[in-house]
């Protein structure tokens, strides 16, 4: 049973490193575990789709982040039209907010579009 815990632990560990950005011999490395180990576990079907389930989630919550600074970002570029004055940073910030909000969207709308048609032929349509 421990050590069954110790394993789930060095996944965990090596899952969220992956997340991270860190390289497989980095995470492997952080995780305790060998290289060869790490390459195991990534090909495991059960690992891979916690992994798909964890990067789904992380993208979801930076998405959700975005959409609130996509608010205020609307309300700094109101804000810099209205006022007349030419704060550069503040306009080039609202921008680089919105645009990246905007392919998140569209990221989002075009994942759900692929899960739809997988569905799909998945049941034979």
């Amino acid at each position: 049973m421990a050590e069954k815990l110790a394993k789930r632990r060095q996944e965990e560990i090596f899952l969220v490193a992956l997340l991270e950005g860190r390289t497989i011999a980095e995470a492997a490395k952080q995780a305790g575990i060998s290289e060869t180990t790490a390459y195991r576990w990534l090909r495991d079907p059960d690992f891979q789709q916690r992994y798909k389930a964890a990067k789904e989630e992380l993208v979801q919550r930076v998405l959700d982040r975005l959409i609130a600074l996509g608010e205020a970002a609307a309300n700094t570029l109101r804000d810099i039209l209205t006022s007349g004055e030419g704060e550069g940073n503040r306009l080039q910030a609202a921008r680089l907010v919105l645009n990246t909000l905007l392919e998140g969207v569209a990221y989002q709308q075009l994942e759900e579009r692929l899960t739809r048609l997988e569905e799909r032929l998945a049941g034979g349509e």
